[in-house]
């Protein structure tokens, strides 16, 4: 084939046509991701595949945008929420009732206190390392000379027991002569 100077030349595409569609599909992966959508939820509602998606998230930057913009609104909204049940809030609320058969509605403000548990969770993520639970290992450490023999017990355990704690003592009396002999 002969190249001729300042032609530009072009790739096929190859495989099938793309499902992509670029007036709809950001706008749906917006409004789904403030549902807090996964990427497996994505691809069975466009029918395809959890690594096209990850393609999309990719190649598509009006795809990407969209997810990563509904994903921050609805974690931004989540969080608001979380933030006033922790600290306690109040609302406007009217209450409706019927007097001689007529409708009256009464302003009131409802009050709402302060959620130990969402306070919990809000510090536990914001100042993890002030306010996380933190869970101690406690290690056991059970040596042969002070397990408890029930009666009950058959007496091939016992043996076994007794000849595990003469080879202990041998080892420990081994380690000593070999101490010993180092000074």
């Amino acid at each position: 084939m002969e190249l001729i100077e300042g032609t530009v030349l072009t790739a096929r595409k190859v495989g099938r046509p793309s499902k992509y569609d670029p007036d709809n599909y950001p706008r749906m992966a917006y409004e789904h991701a403030l549902l807090g959508s996964t990427d497996e939820s994505l691809a069975r509602l466009f029918d395809v595949d959890v690594d096209t998606i990850r393609v999309w998230k990719n190649t598509k930057p009006e795809f990407s945008g969209a997810l990563k913009e509904g994903t921050e609104i609805a974690d931004s909204n989540v969080a608001v929420s979380l933030y006033k049940r922790a600290i306690g809030y109040e609302h406007k609320e009217d209450k409706i009732f019927q007097h001689n058969g007529e409708i009256i509605i009464q302003p009131t403000i409802k009050h709402y206190p302060p959620d130990t548990g969402a306070a919990k969770l809000w510090l536990s993520n914001r100042q993890g390392d002030k306010w996380r639970e933190q869970k101690f290992v406690e290690e056991n450490i059970t040596e042969i000379k002070n397990i408890k023999i029930s009666v009950d017990a058959p007496m091939h355990l016992l043996e076994n027991l007794s000849k595990l704690q003469e080879k202990e003592a041998l080892e420990v009396l081994d380690d000593d002569k070999e101490t010993a002999g180092d000074s």
